[in-house]
């Protein structure tokens, strides 16, 4: 069983690609820029030396 922290932060794709939210965007966005809130709008591909963290935390074997 993965645990719960992992799979509700992050998304496996059909691909293989690990997506996360963008830090930065819950609170405050008043005082942030309009280009800094578009920016923090997307997700973003999970850097590769996390990756081997995260697929032993989703205990997935690869």
């Amino acid at each position: 069983m993965a645990k719960k922290f992992i799979t509700s932060r992050i998304r496996i794709t059909k691909s293989g690609k690990m997506l996360r939210r963008k830090k930065g965007q819950s609170h405050a966005r008043a005082l942030k820029s309009r280009e800094l809130i578009r920016r923090r709008g997307s997700v973003a591909e999970v850097a590769d030396p996390d990756r081997k963290t995260i697929l032993k935390q989703f205990q997935i074997k690869k």
